[in-house]
């Protein structure tokens, strides 16, 4: 799993507090764990944060989406990207409901 800056990571933790599925998803996964169940398949928990396929779980924030869109359109290596690469660099690191690659 990719290492996230501390900015990013507090970021999201703002963000699932405003999220009631992301919470339901998480407080889920903590009930198997406590009973010593497995996670459903390609789900992690770990450091209180959820993954799906490795891909950090990001919850239901518009404006979170977009400035994690925004800043791997706009990379400061490779500059300006289309949709579909766009796409293709944020699924390799995030998801979220409705994210398609």
């Amino acid at each position: 799993m990719k290492v996230f800056e501390a900015d990013c990571i507090a970021t999201v933790v703002a963000a699932t507090e405003r999220d009631q599925e992301w919470t339901a998803r998480k407080r889920e996964l903590e009930k198997l764990e406590n009973e010593g169940k497995e996670f459903p398949k390609n789900w992690t928990n770990k450091d209180g944060l959820l993954y799906y396929k490795s891909r950090l779980y990001i919850p239901n924030d518009e404006r979170l989406q977009r400035t994690i869109s925004k800043g791997c359109h706009d990379s400061q290596v490779a500059r300006h990207f289309g949709q579909e690469k766009t796409v293709e660099i944020v699924t390799r690191d995030f998801y979220w409901n409705g994210l398609t690659a």
